[in-house]
């Protein structure tokens, strides 16, 4: 497996085995290597449009096709990208699935479920019009998937996993001599030499409304740590201070039994849940937020089968939970991510021979 990328070389590298290039100014002639050589490499697309012309041009199913997070929900970016024949496969990580309307009804609970937290008439505007724009979100869903429909375009909804800075540093922070460049970091338990002090923590930037209600709730309770950032974590990894934020962000996390893992700015869906998943701690993960009505949580929840809004609810439970319940929790969203990247893995190998 081929992967020409710009972001998450990590991943692709130790969870599919893939032989990953960094795009660059002779992306072009890489590219056309590749597939002179018979090869089917995964390329992630860009929004720009000299890439787009230039991909346009390649022979038909050539190439497998890689959406970056941020990319793979925009409306304009998406109708160029289902009109490229030389494309085989998209592979989307905000996942497309069938709109179902209750699921707009539990995102409007939202703001009833963490009413507490709103401490202004401002504060409680802002937080409807989220709820306006997550109907937006629901809205572009349903076009991209009837889109995706018009031009005969497979899809295949592919698990988001994690960012190279928290790669490097869980490797730093559990000591990378237990596993090597190029493995897994699901191939096994790496020893972390961090006791868990915190019940609960959160790192990072609070963004929008939506983020801030949970970010609140984590504040006030007892025995958290909560670290607010002016600024996205997982940047280029050259930095100085990505690298710093990046080993802080992974040592809390690490002396954490539960991490917060709010709602993104653009989805539901965040590269915090996976990551919390292979530190092996629970993440706090709430469905059908307001920004995306859609969104369904990919791990296992403390209330199994009751649709929770409150994240004030959901973080004054965790002190109840048991031991073996919180093992169980880490196993099976543990099993789960790891079954949702090696059936991934295997479709686009099985793919590439097609």
């Amino acid at each position: 497996m081929i992967a020409i990328v710009n972001s998450q070389c990590e991943y692709w590298k130790r969870e599919f085995g893939a032989t990953v290039i960094v795009k660059k100014k002779n992306f072009q002639n890489v590219v056309k290597k590749a597939i002179d050589k018979g090869l089917k490499p995964v390329i992630q697309i860009d929004d720009d449009l000299d890439e787009l012309n230039f991909l346009s041009e390649l022979p038909k199913n050539s190439f497998i096709g890689w959406l970056y997070a941020d990319e793979s929900l925009n409306l304009s970016f998406n109708k160029k990208v289902s009109r490229l024949e030389s494309i085989s496969i998209i592979l989307r990580p905000y996942h497309l699935k069938p709109q179902k309307i209750r699921n707009i009804k539990s995102s409007l609970t939202y703001i009833a479920g963490n009413l507490k937290q709103i401490r202004s008439g401002v504060e409680f505007i802002k937080a409807f019009l989220w709820f306006w724009r997550g109907l937006g979100m629901y809205s572009r869903e349903w076009k991209i998937m009837q889109m995706m429909k018009k031009q005969n375009r497979l899809f295949y909804n592919f698990p988001l996993g994690y960012t190279d800075i928290f790669c490097y540093s869980y490797l730093n922070t559990c000591g990378s001599e237990t596993i090597d460049r190029n493995q897994s970091l699901l191939s096994r338990i790496l020893p972390s030499r961090i006791v868990q002090t915190k019940s609960l923590s959160f790192v990072g930037q609070v963004g929008q409304i939506v983020r801030m209600l949970a970010i609140r709730c984590a504040e006030i309770a007892p025995n958290s740590i909560v670290i607010r950032r002016d600024v996205y974590g997982a940047g280029n990894y050259e930095t100085k201070d990505v690298r710093v934020n990046g080993l802080e962000y992974v040592r809390i996390l690490l002396d954490s039994k539960f991490v917060l893992c709010p709602p993104g700015n653009i989805s539901g869906n965040t590269f915090r849940i996976h990551e919390t998943v292979i530190a092996r701690r629970v993440p706090l993960v709430i469905s059908n937020p307001l920004s995306d009505p859609n969104f369904e949580s990919p791990v296992a929840s403390l209330f199994p089968g009751e649709k929770i809004t409150s994240w004030n609810k959901l973080i004054t439970e965790i002190d109840s939970v048991t031991p073996e319940k919180y093992q169980e929790l880490v196993n099976t969203n543990f099993w789960v991510l790891n079954n949702q990247i090696k059936n991934a893995r295997e479709f686009i190998e099985n793919f590439e021979k097609t």
